[in-house]
């Protein structure tokens, strides 16, 4: 009788391991390391490593990640000018994911802020890089249709783990 007892228990275990396991995504390209700044937990994908980070806590000439997404609850904290000089400079590449209602370059311009930035269709992630002769590249990624509401998490990110590994240096 006892061991039926264990078996029912090891089996309900399991049960609840696989429930709440998160899936994991297919994304085949070259493996990144991530910083994300932002409250917003982003699906997990084969050969992507996050870093939760805070902005105070980055560093432009730190080269250990591929690319910084910024989500938008860390948006107001990006907004201030004492990191223009951060986004002015930083190496490689930075996503604003969920900015459609204003132009990244509120962040980038000392002096201008998300609401002076504000436009309406503005793609649902902007990123940019900077580039070594002081130009930038840009990328816009928008929504099918503009629908807000039904944000393909997965989709967006494969799009910029895509731009990313389409421009490493």
């Amino acid at each position: 009788m006892n061991k039926h007892v264990v078996f029912i228990l090891i089996v309900t275990f399991f049960m609840f391991c696989g429930c709440t396991k998160k899936e994991i995504y297919r994304y085949e390209g070259e493996a990144l390391e991530i910083a994300v700044a932002g409250d917003k937990k982003l699906p997990r994908f084969q050969n992507i490593v996050y870093d939760y980070v805070a902005l105070a806590d980055l560093d432009q000439s730190d080269t250990r990640y591929d690319a910084l997404i910024i989500t938008r609850s860390a948006f107001p904290e990006a907004d201030q000018d004492k990191y223009v000089p951060f986004f002015q400079s930083v190496k490689y590449p930075v996503f604003f994911y969920g900015a459609d209602d204003f132009k990244y370059f509120a962040f980038t311009v000392e002096g201008m802020t998300i609401d002076m930035a504000k436009y309406e269709n503005s793609p649902y992630v902007q990123g940019f890089k900077n580039l070594d002769d002081g130009t930038k590249i840009g990328w816009g990624f928008e929504l099918p249709n503009d629908e807000k509401e039904k944000v393909d998490d997965k989709e967006m990110l494969l799009r910029i783990f895509n731009a990313i590994n389409s421009n490493n240096d």
